[in-house]
């Protein structure tokens, strides 16, 4: 069991706090950098553990941290260098053994870990998980046990050399060497992962006090081996609030320092703390409508771009939202490399009047316009408040919501028997435009749900996984974002912004675009 702090804790010599509670969640029950997938674990490992690259705050570029260098000829064969000097913290030397030997049991299908399909790029990812074609966890069939336990596309040069080959030439590889699925592991977690994931040691700027248990309080304190930037605070305690409700509640009373900050609190954090003391910055999550273009219905462009322009977006983003989202004038986030702020232009616009007059082009609209979401996770004003707008802006008259519970909800996209538009969302696992266009837009996209497909954008996300350089990527992925607002296979409505609350005790925070808080870049506040 962790030892468990209050945000009354010590203070350091020049009396800033020098331990700071925060709120991050219930936690894994394993907590393995290539096991974990929600936010909670996450933040955990984040501090526990440094990978090759972090991103860059601002530009959200690679900037290499473990790695010396990261390049390929080709962007099919990756050369990766190690600096020298890092250790793990129970004093093992982090080698390029460390790195491979946790992408392999990652990329173990039997494993079952949730960063198993950030390999599926890499050379002998199938041989690894056999009877199914496709990466994605929930779709996977991997009855059949594997021949091998090891990435053919994994070699370890010397102690400080991997060599990476991928199915085919991707220049977007750098960028996905920030996700925790690629951080390193010690030979105990490969020996025995399940008592491992209980009792971490990591390689971060803080090292694991006691065990992990899942729904209990986790202590790190600073790692004083650490070679890269050491965090200013020695301790940070992990609270175990059974919701975040009860998180706030305990950061008003002046116990937990930070916390993320659900939509539904934002508007009273604000009012209690004021704007000092609540964090605001841009997210990666893309909320949208998903248009079924598999039914001829929906197959001309002129209706998309009419039900487009009759959404007013900045109404209800600064409304029902209450500034918790940011109207989306693009495909792609942005805190994403490269992401531009309006290439959506006039489709994306408030414009009634044009949105009618397109309608009519388009030949009108008869019958029933369904609009399907998931109840139960706060989704229900503005759908309705879309449906109200659609009916006055479009004049359609008859629009019906559906609320299918969230498992029938993912089979009837997946099948796609979906009959309307529908609510969706998409949040990046890497910062590059192609994990935004390629999955959801490519012909055979894993979650192209809406049945889209265009040669033309199929060849430019291509050009760009292939292209010699990040900087030629974006001209490619460009182009097929322009072609695919022109198309508008989806209707982009806004991205998530995120808010962080902290108590007096903090100074400024710093957060990834992933909502990750940087320990690091915590400043407690000096004394009064």
């Amino acid at each position: 069991m962790a030892c468990s702090s209050t945000g009354g804790g010590s203070d350091g010599a020049d009396g800033r706090p020098d331990e700071l509670t925060v709120y991050a969640g219930r936690g894994p029950q394993l907590l393995i950098p290539g096991a974990v997938g929600d936010a909670a674990g996450l933040q955990m490992v984040s501090a526990l553990f440094t990978g090759l690259v972090r991103y860059d705050p601002l530009t959200a570029r690679p900037v290499n941290a473990v790695a010396a260098s990261i390049a390929s000829e080709d962007q099919k064969t990756w050369t990766i260098e190690l600096k020298p000097g890092w250790r793990f913290h129970n004093g093992e030397p982090v080698t390029a053994r460390s790195f491979a030997d946790a992408w392999n049991a990652t990329a173990y299908g039997p494993n079952g870990w949730a960063g198993n399909k950030f390999f599926a790029g890499f050379a002998g990812y199938r041989e690894l998980n056999p009877g199914s074609e496709d990466p994605e966890p929930e779709n996977a069939e991997r009855d059949e046990k594997p021949d091998r336990r090891t990435l053919s596309g994994v070699e370890v040069v010397d102690e400080t050399t991997l060599r990476v080959t991928l199915r085919a030439p991707f220049s977007q590889f750098p960028l996905i060497l920030g996700y925790p699925a690629f951080f390193p592991l010690p030979s105990a977690a490969i020996e025995d992962p399940g008592r491992y994931g209980r009792a971490p040691v990591g390689n971060g700027p803080y090292r694991l006090v006691g065990t992990h248990e899942a729904g209990r309080a986790l202590t790190v304190t600073r790692f004083d081996g650490y070679p890269g930037s050491k965090p200013p605070v020695r301790t940070v305690t992990f609270t175990a609030h059974a919701s975040a409700d009860a998180a706030y509640r305990s950061l008003l009373a002046g116990r937990v320092d930070l916390m993320p900050l659900p939509p539904e609190l934002v508007a009273d954090a604000r009012r209690r703390l004021g704007g000092g003391r609540v964090v605001d910055r841009p997210g990666s999550t893309l909320q949208y409508l998903g248009l079924p273009l598999y039914d001829k219905r929906f197959r001309d462009p002129r209706l998309r771009r009419a039900l487009s322009m009759a959404i007013d977006r900045e109404g209800i983003a600064g409304g029902l939202l209450a500034g918790t989202y940011a109207p989306a004038r693009s495909l792609v986030a942005p805190v994403t490399m490269g992401a531009r702020p309006d290439p959506c232009g006039a489709t994306c616009t408030y414009d009634p009047a044009g949105a009618r007059r397109l309608l009519e082009e388009a030949g009108g609209w008869d019958g029933t316009l369904y609009l399907w979401f998931n109840p139960g996770s706060g989704h229900e004003a503005w759908i309705r408040a879309v449906a109200d707008q659609l009916r006055r802006n479009l004049g359609i008259t008859d629009i019906q919501v559906k609320e299918p519970d969230f498992d029938l909800y993912k089979r009837l996209l997946a099948a796609r028997e979906v009959d309307g538009l529908w609510r969706q969302a998409w949040l990046m696992d890497y910062p590059s435009a192609q994990d935004y266009l390629q999955p959801l837009y490519a012909s055979d996209g894993a979650y192209n749900y809406s049945g889209y497909a265009d040669d033309e954008v199929d060849r430019l996300i291509a050009a760009g996984n292939a292209a010699g350089s990040l900087e030629e990527s974006l001209t490619h992925y460009r182009q097929a974002e322009d072609a695919l607002l022109d198309d508008l296979p989806v209707i982009p409505l806004w991205f998530e912004r995120l808010q962080f609350a902290s108590s007096a005790r903090v100074s400024s925070v710093g957060v990834d675009a992933f909502g990750v808080i940087q320990l690091d870049q915590v400043v407690p506040a000096p004394a009064n």
